[in-house]
């Protein structure tokens, strides 16, 4: 039984090698193609763009809901004016210039008084940005506010001149 075993060694010993030898070549290194960047140990893949598409006014909206329907618009991304143009009246669309400035902000609060009078939408810790995008007035703790009056547009539709 010895000369059997001693000569069946071999042939494993063998046959191992020549399986080690046809799968190592399934997990070689690519020698050719695009170079990709990978993502670092601990760290997150890159997000996908979040796209928002927030809806238009709601006929029989309150002045209140017309001044956040037309502030959430404008958080649209890709983006686009075309809905939170739907918020204002008319005289505020033609002389409104989307293009003339922003302004980011942390929270929202809106308040009007209970007839009449104007809507008004109070910004915290907002900062104005400068053509480079960057704070005009740095600093954390500011607020600022927004006021917009309301006018009835279609019969049961609110408009907003802000």
């Amino acid at each position: 039984m010895t000369g059997r075993t001693g000569a069946a060694l071999p042939r494993l010993v063998a046959a191992l090698v020549v399986a080690a030898v046809l799968l190592s070549g399934c997990s070689l290194l690519p020698d050719h193609g695009p170079v990709v960047q990978g993502v670092g140990e601990g760290q997150a893949p890159p997000a996908e763009p979040q796209y928002v598409e927030p809806p238009g006014p709601v006929p029989g909206a309150d002045r209140d809901q017309v001044v956040r329907g037309f502030l959430e618009a404008m958080q649209a991304n890709p983006l686009t004016t075309a809905t939170a143009r739907l918020f204002l009246s008319d005289q505020a669309r033609q002389t409104w210039r989307p293009d003339g400035g922003t302004i980011v902000y942390d929270a929202l609060t809106v308040s009007s008084p209970r007839s009449g009078g104007t809507v008004a939408a109070r910004l915290s810790d907002a900062h104005l940005l400068d053509g480079t995008g960057r704070p005009s007035r740095p600093g954390p703790g500011r607020s600022g506010s927004v006021s917009c009056a309301s006018t009835m547009s279609g019969g049961s539709t609110t408009r907003a001149t802000c």
